[in-house]
């Protein structure tokens, strides 16, 4: 697959071996239902050096609808509490000095398309061919 030859590249590009982990969340997401001390308790970490795990943050704005579910029908929050949960989410995540926030965009591969052009800057290498990318155009 062509994602596969991507992160080949990506691993074996530089003379030091670079380790990637794109997670859905991270540890620090934690904060959202801990306070700090049952955070430091649980990690051994302060919220800086949780914060340092991370070289950048691609924080994904979430998607509003008129739906709750946003088609994920395992979804039971209320509007309310997807507010307050993503606003306690975008407090802990906006200590980060690297954090990047990515844009709603109409489709799903202007999304991708623009996620993938920031791999690129923030590594230094491309990973997949972006005239191959749907959307190619999308501008960072």
């Amino acid at each position: 697959m062509e994602e596969d030859r991507g992160f080949e590249r990506l691993i074996s590009c530089c003379d030091k071996p670079l380790k990637v982990q794109i997670t859905d969340r991270g540890v620090a997401d934690a904060y959202i239902y801990l306070n700090e001390q049952q955070v430091a308790l649980m990690t051994d970490m302060t919220p800086e050096e949780l914060m340092h795990r991370y070289t950048a943050v691609l924080y994904f704005e979430p998607f509003r609808s008129e739906s709750i579910t946003d088609g994920n029908e395992f979804r039971v929050e209320k509007e309310e509490e997807m507010a307050e949960l993503e606003a306690k989410t975008r407090a802990v995540w906006q200590r980060h000095p690297g954090i990047i926030f990515v844009p709603t965009f109409p489709t799903i591969e202007e999304r991708i398309a623009y996620v993938v052009r920031l791999l690129h800057e923030q590594l230094g290498v491309e990973l997949f061919d972006p005239s191959a990318l749907p959307m190619s155009t999308v501008e960072v």
